[in-house]
């Protein structure tokens, strides 16, 4: 009698999984019973705060905005989705997680996503949610997450946070529960980098005035009429920078020197002599070198000509 209970017990777990939000790989796995619960419970709470049904509805009626599978447009996301509660727990998020992070999509779920969050960044979190649940409007932002492929500084970024990595979050808060799109940053790792040719780098000091250039853009922002021997170096990149697109700038300035990675939005560079302006994109690295005598730090920005 017990084993006939036991069987049937099993069998409705493995009748749950399948139900699940889990790929195959992670469902034919062993997963324990309370986890397994902890997951269910977490599934019917996302269909108590998004209306499904709704949503096939909607696709059904317009497929030309939706010409991939669900499935396939995770993949090719840059970084994961999140759908949290009202109380902040982890509904939803997708099995990318892994790849990006090193986190278990499985451990997560039904967890609080505060307890991933760097511990000085969580006053930000609390400001951008607080913030778009006011007006209801979406906002990016740069912090640091926990993550399993960061667990140790390497020579060139001993001042890193291990067991973190930056990531920019942007954040909505609708119809009872937060949306999460997160990207992971890239981390200078290596002092010699390849380039394609649509890129350039510049190294600044960490009050942001020009130490290297790179000779083409440096062609770039000074005008043709100017003498050749007149250069760059020394010069604050700020005065660089279109008056309506410092803000942009500032910011990149502060996370990368507090977190040492940021990749900003478009801003505008203007040309010495001419006011001529260039749309660019910018990812921007603290970068410490260490000597024996000394350690000195620089903060690198790989700037993409749009």
């Amino acid at each position: 009698m017990a084993q006939q209970r036991r069987l049937l017990e099993n069998r409705e777990f493995e009748n749950l999984a399948r139900g699940l939000p889990l790929s195959r790989t992670i469902a034919a796995e062993h997963i324990d019973k309370s986890t397994m619960v902890k997951l269910a419970l977490s599934f019917i709470k996302l269909h108590q705060v998004i209306d499904f049904d709704k949503v096939k509805r909607y696709c059904y009626r317009n497929p030309t905005n939706f010409p991939l599978d669900s499935s396939e447009m995770l993949d090719i996301l840059d970084g994961f989705l999140l759908v949290l509660s009202e109380s902040g727990d982890v509904l939803y998020i997708s099995e990318t997680v892994s790849v990006f992070m090193g986190l278990s999509q499985v451990e997560m779920s039904g967890t609080a996503f505060r307890l991933y969050i760097h511990p000085e960044d969580f006053v930000l979190y609390q400001w951008a949610f607080t913030t778009s649940k006011d007006d209801g409007q979406p906002i990016a932002f740069n912090l640091r997450i926990m993550s399993s492929l960061t667990k140790r500084a390497n020579r060139e970024t001993a001042k890193a946070s291990p067991g973190f990595k930056v990531v920019r979050l942007e954040l909505r808060c609708t119809n009872g529960c937060t949306l999460l799109y997160i990207t992971p940053l890239p981390q200078l790792v290596l002092s010699t980098v390849t380039l394609p040719s649509y890129s350039m780098c510049i190294i600044l000091n960490l009050d942001f005035t020009i130490n290297t250039i790179n000779p083409k853009l440096e062609e770039l922002l000074l005008s043709p009429y100017f003498p050749q021997e007149i250069s760059l170096k020394g010069e604050s990149l700020y005065k660089l920078i279109h008056i309506d697109d410092v803000e942009i700038v500032k910011r990149a300035h502060f996370d990368a020197f507090y977190l040492r990675s940021h990749r900003t939005s478009y801003f505008r560079l203007i040309q010495r002599g001419t006011g001529l302006d260039t749309n660019v994109q910018a990812t921007a690295f603290r970068y410490t070198s260490q000597t024996l005598r000394n350690n000195t730090d620089s903060i690198t920005m790989i700037i993409l000509i749009l």
